[in-house]
This record gives structure tokens, sequence and C-alpha cells, in this order.
């Protein structure tokens, strides 16, 4: 057996050790973009003509949570998986075979956002209708989270 038909094993670890920093910047992230967006989106209010015309409201909301939420959910999709490929590639320099971690770490995605984001809005969508928010919320993380994986599955496959 070649040494290389194994590569794939320090990927696997690679990305269960980046798993969990990722989550905790992630958090950090969102706090800092809940703070700094709203206020980026209400010095542009001052300026003239510049959203030709249209009021803060619900532009204004889906706009922030596009932002903030996609943005989340890339930085925690990247952490977890571009990191550890970029560190191997470009410093360490060893050719690993990426595509197993980025089926554990879809897997591994799918069923903690369900246990955190999607499973507490959706049972607090059982109790009370689900509103707008909730899910333009989900789906804008999803969107931030599994697009990141796809774009490492494009990039494992273009450069082996």
């Amino acid at each position: 057996m070649k040494k290389q038909e194994f590569n794939f094993i320090i990927g696997i670890l690679a990305i269960l050790i980046s798993v969990y920093p990722a989550f905790y910047i992630t958090k950090s992230v969102q706090g800092v973009l809940q703070y700094i967006v709203p206020r980026i989106f209400s010095f542009f209010y001052y300026l003239p003509n510049l959203f030709l015309g249209i009021e803060p409201g619900w532009f204004d909301f889906i706009s922030q949570g596009i932002l903030i939420f996609v943005t989340t959910g890339f930085v925690y999709s990247f952490i977890a998986i571009f990191v550890p490929i970029l560190v191997f590639e470009k410093l360490i320099k060893k050719k690993i075979n990426w595509k197993p971690a980025i089926y554990i770490l879809f897997f591994w995605f799918a069923i903690s956002e369900y246990n955190s984001s999607i499973g507490n809005t959706l049972n607090q969508g059982l109790q009370i209708s689900l509103g707008v928010t909730e899910w333009l919320a989900i789906i804008f993380r999803e969107i931030g989270v599994f697009g990141t994986l796809f774009a490492a599955s494009v990039y494992v496959k273009r450069n082996q």
C-alpha cells in the first residue's frame, strides 16, 4: 500500500480540528456585524439619492440580513475547510485528497446547522407561525455555509 492512499485522513483530522475555532470565530464575527452593519446602513440613508428614495424598512432589513447571515455562514465554512486546504497547499506543500473531508464536513454542517439555527427556529415555528425574518435568516446562513463548501469542492476538483 502506498503512503499516498491514506493522505485523506490528514484532511479529515484537519477539518475536525478547524471546525470548533470556526464556530467561535463566527459567533464573534456575527456580533461585530450586527453592531456595525446597521450603523453603516443608517449612514448611507443620510446621503441623498443613494438608495433612490427608498426609506428604511423591509429593504433595509433584508439587505442587512443578507449581509450578516451570508457573511457569517461564509466565515464559518471558510475557516473550517479553506484554511486547512490553504495551510497544507501553500505552507506545508503537502498533497492531500480533500474530497472525503468535504463530504464529512457537509454532513457535519447539515447536522449542526439543523441542531442550532434551523432546529431552534423550526421548533419555535411549531408554537407560533414562522415569520419571513426567520426564514430569511435560515436561507441566507445556509447559502453562506453550503455555498462556500461547494466552492471548496470545485477548488479541490480543479487543483487535483
